[in-house]
């Protein structure tokens, strides 16, 4: 499993189309969550289903689901995943936990149909908070609370 890489979360219908299209083109996918997401009433709240691809082919993949239509190409970056930082009452939240630049910003939705519920809906399902992005060394994560 270490050379494979998540280059796209989504429903699990989305998800099936994406992952023949890629083997159609060659491109060998695996999928995660896949029977969380289909016995859960709301998929997004484990995230989606993932699409795995090898490494070697992560470039690739992501340049056939922009040209499938699949997806935006803001969308599709293999080289840049979105961290889960697991925080504590003492952790400094204004400040980059990678390279600790106080240089960061909410990463902005541009859906508004995403923006509005994740609004609504972010008290009680976390995971549709908003990435936050650091200037300084260009990393994007999510914080979550740690249980101890």
């Amino acid at each position: 499993m270490d050379d494979w890489k998540i280059i796209w979360s989504s429903t699990p219908p989305e998800i099936y189309m994406a992952r023949s299209y890629l083997e159609a083109n060659g491109v060998q996918c695996m999928l995660r969550d896949e029977l969380t997401a289909q016995t859960n009433y709301c998929a997004n709240t484990v995230g989606g289903v993932k699409l795995l691809v090898k490494e070697e082919d992560g470039k690739r993949a992501a340049e056939l689901l922009v040209e499938g239509g699949f997806v935006p190409v803001k969308d599709c970056d293999p080289g840049n995943e979105v961290a889960i930082v697991k925080i504590s009452a003492t952790t400094d939240k204004k400040r980059c936990p990678f390279c600790g630049s106080a240089n960061i910003k909410h990463v902005k939705d541009t859906d508004a149909a995403m923006a509005i519920l994740s609004v609504l809906f972010q008290a009680f399902f976390p995971v549709l908070r908003r990435p936050y992005k650091c200037l300084g060394c260009g990393k994007t994560w999510k914080w979550v609370k740690k249980h101890d």
